[in-house]
């Protein structure tokens, strides 16, 4: 009989020994904007239940594999080589990946029962939200399908289904398939339409901001399993919460609306804005000015250590107390103090967690993981990509019914789909006091602004600065008036 070895035992190098292996999932590869695959990629599964990432690159080995490798078959392959994965949007976790080579040989083999058909690392919803412009390792999520869209083309031609999961604990979860994974989806469907209690497992997927909610993405090696033989989903059959017979809904959509209307507001500059006040009777009054950020601020610290659910600073002893059931460890956020100018005055803004994102494309998180040389009072180089970004609307309102005290914008946020955000009722933002529970002081006479924002400023912050947030075409921000 011969010999073979197992996944874990692999070592980066030329090896010219042979693995016996299921192959779990196989998607093709393409470049950015080519139609043409550029590479296969397989999953490998074995009868540890170990699993690894393998690709074949070259065209002439693309169509060998096509032809002789199947999904759910049993192989012996020999000679490969062994590689570091990649950095970023591993399909699953591991430090390695096979790439077959023109010596790689390739033996059929009778099904062995004992090597595992499917291995999934599937995260919770809540787990999911924390990880939003993490893609080092994509995520796999489970759910019953409640909801789904016909198929939708964005502003920029790329067409997607938007899709939503629930859980034991009746969370929601929605999932954005694009393009190849949007058409799988569908075609699923359609076998299994009109019929109730649908389980899908939703693989390779990465967690973005869109419309003020934590949303998933598909990837190129999104993997879409509909009620299959596996504990994830024999676990929410049987719950007790899950028991309900349900056929999944097609709605228009699955984005969160917003209401702006831009009729009617006066243009002012940065100078006049300081200068506003609320019309007696008035609790809110909107300008438009545009401003530009000209510089980071050096010796402000870029992020701070917050709640990864309500990204409140956390306490002494490393918890939030505004969520005290979150379990989730801290997250670095950020908080990005810039200087902003016009033809009239220069002041200072901070831009906050979800904007910079926004800008940058990716999360405090990924920065300090994979720039060892970054620290919290260093600003990496990335974050120079938020130069020349521009100021457009502003609301002024007040935090009481007494007198004008903040300035406050109501978010108008082009998301990837073309679509906007909140209704404005939900935008405006609480200071610090609020978000404690305390009462603010009443107000006095007229003063300098001061800080307001969603996390708690750590002492050494400017009492002259607004607080900012910011996005690729927009930025908001708050200013506190006393009056």
């Amino acid at each position: 009989m011969a010999t073979y070895k197992f996944l874990k035992d692999l070592t980066i190098g030329h090896d010219k020994g042979s693995i016996k292996v299921r192959v779990s999932r196989d998607w093709d590869g393409r470049k950015t904007n080519s139609t043409y695959v550029s590479k296969k990629n397989y999953l490998l599964l074995d009868e540890e239940g170990t699993h690894i990432q393998a690709v074949a690159s070259e065209y002439s080995l693309i169509a060998l594999f096509k032809k002789q490798v199947k999904t759910g078959k049993i192989y012996m392959f020999s000679d490969y080589i062994v590689a570091k994965a990649a950095d970023t949007y591993r399909p699953i976790s591991g430090e390695y990946v096979i790439n077959f080579n023109r010596q790689t040989k390739i033996d059929a083999l009778d099904d062995i029962p004992i090597i595992p058909r499917y291995k999934f690392e599937i995260e919770t919803f809540e787990a999911a939200r924390t990880k939003e412009g993490d893609v080092v390792t994509l995520m796999d999520v489970v759910g019953k399908l409640t909801k789904y869209t016909p198929i939708q083309t964005t502003n920029n031609g790329k067409r997607n289904v938007q899709i939503a999961l629930t859980n034991e604990r009746n969370e929601t979860m929605k999932i954005t398939l694009w393009e190849n994974q949007a058409h799988d989806f569908l075609q699923l469907r359609t076998k299994y339409h009109e019929k109730p209690n649908i389980y899908v497992i939703v693989t390779s997927t990465t967690t973005k901001l869109v419309s003020e909610e934590h949303v998933l993405w598909s990837s190129s090696s999104t993997q879409l399993y509909f009620n299959i033989d596996h504990p994830a989903i024999l676990a929410l059959r049987t719950n007790s919460n899950m028991q309900a017979d349900l056929v999944p809904e097609n709605v228009p959509s699955l984005t969160r609306q917003i209401k702006t209307t831009t009729e009617d507001v006066e243009k002012v500059t940065i100078q006049q804005l300081f200068d506003a006040q609320l019309p007696v009777g008035k609790d809110a009054i909107a300008f438009f000015t545009e401003a530009t950020v000209v510089a980071i601020l050096p010796g402000c610290d870029w992020y701070y250590m917050g709640c990864s659910k309500c990204s409140k600073i956390i306490n002494e002893v490393q918890q939030c107390s505004n969520c005290p059931n979150n379990k989730v460890p801290p997250i670095p956020i950020y908080r990005v103090t810039v200087e902003v100018e016009d033809a009239t005055s220069v002041t200072t803004f901070v831009l906050f967690d979800r904007h910079v994102k926004k800008i940058i494309k990716v999360s405090a998180q990924h920065i300090l993981s994979n720039d060892k040389d970054t620290s919290q009072d260093m600003i990496p180089p990335i974050l120079n990509n938020m130069l020349v970004t521009q100021i457009e609307e502003v609301h002024v309102t007040n935090f009481n019914n007494a007198q004008p005290q903040a300035v406050i914008l109501d978010e108008q946020v082009d998301n990837d789909n073309g679509q906007n955000s909140k209704d404005d009722s939900e935008n405006k933002r609480k200071t610090p006091e609020e978000q404690n529970g305390d009462p603010q002081p009443p107000p006095s006479s007229i003063t300098k602004p001061s800080v307001v924002g969603e996390a708690p400023q750590p002492r050494g912050y400017n009492p002259n600065m607004i607080n900012a947030t910011s996005q690729a075409n927009l930025t908001v921000f708050t200013l506190t008036i006393s009056g």
